[in-house]
């Protein structure tokens, strides 16, 4: 499994893309501030340029390089209730972030992935990942590795195939905070919205 790890490692260090497993899907991954790598995942999924892809972090610290606004996370519930797990944010992005991963409004979407590999690759790449489905645009996104497109197989650099498999369901619920108490639900997903309730979240769609 570390050979598997170390190998990806190296491609990602070096522009590269790969796909690995998260908690949810099977994702289509690269470093998330290279923009030479977030064009190849745009071209190997053909996505329309209008639509960034989500971004994983493999711990909190990662948050800073993606956001210098993080005031309004609350970030003790974020931890305690719903993070490692698939409770996407959208939050202001730095300047410097490559396009693909920046919303027209200037958004970043990031979530705290609580699937082992993703976070090692994350903690051992020392950056963000891009952690979009493997899938052409528009198709079914993978749930088992048997799955993928051998299309998307044959175009990224590395795949990691060994360790958990993805748990399958629903994406993840994507979130904006308004404040510390009031979001905005952008994505019904894995995260109910009673559980978001439950925490002591205000929920306006």
């Amino acid at each position: 499994m570390q050979e598997d790890i170390d190998k990806a490692i190296e491609v990602l260090k070096n522009s590269g893309t790969i796909i690995f497993p998260t908690e949810t899907l099977y994702g289509l991954g690269a470093i998330a501030l290279d923009f030479t790598a977030c064009a190849k995942v745009f071209k190997i999924k053909n996505r329309p340029k209008n639509k960034p892809v989500p971004v994983i972090v493999g711990g909190l610290e990662q948050l800073n390089i993606l956001s210098c606004k993080l005031d309004v996370l609350p970030l003790d519930i974020l931890k305690y209730k719903f993070w490692p797990g698939p409770l996407s944010v959208l939050l202001p992005a730095r300047e410097s972030l490559p396009l693909e991963i920046v919303s027209r409004d200037g958004l970043v979407c990031v979530r705290y992935t609580s699937h082992p590999i993703a976070q090692i690759l994350c903690l051992m790449s020392n950056s963000p990942l891009v952690a979009t489905s493997a899938n052409i645009s528009g198709q079914k996104p993978p749930k088992d590795f048997e799955d993928i497109h051998e299309d998307i197989l044959s175009a990224v650099d590395y795949v990691v195939s060994k360790g958990p498999r993805p748990r399958g369901g629903a994406p993840s619920t994507i979130i904006e905070f308004i404040t510390p108490k009031k979001i905005r639900l952008i994505r019904s997903g894995a995260v109910s919205t009673d559980r978001l309730i439950q925490a002591g979240f205000d929920v306006v769609e």
